[in-house]
């Protein structure tokens, strides 16, 4: 996939993430590649799956990265190394884009 569409797609991934948090849409997909910053998930100390960060506090990754899993066993590895841990996930598996779940931590 060339880098143009990839960060098309990531942008609109992105914005749907948002909105359904209630947060910021970003508008660009130059914007979201800017804002938008690889994040690493852990669960109970094991590395499960890769995420976005797309605001200062919420990770978007996908549904079955996270599924069946509690919040309380679950940490980020964020941009800048630190790791924290995720208060809530929150996923809609009943809509048409039901593999989005987005991590919120503090």
């Amino acid at each position: 996939m060339r880098k143009s569409n990839f960060l098309t797609k990531t942008a609109a991934v992105a914005a749907t993430a948002a909105a359904l948090a209630g947060g910021a849409i970003m508008s660009t997909a130059t914007e979201a590649s800017a804002t938008a910053s690889a994040v690493v998930i852990f669960h109970k100390g094991h590395v499960i799956c890769g995420g976005m960060l797309i605001t200062h506090r919420q990770v978007l990754t996908a549904v079955n990265c996270v599924e069946g899993k509690e919040a309380k066993d679950l940490r980020l590895r964020l941009p800048n190394g630190v790791i924290v841990p995720v208060f809530s996930v929150v996923h809609d598996v009943s809509r048409p884009n039901g593999d989005i779940a987005l991590l919120f931590f503090k």
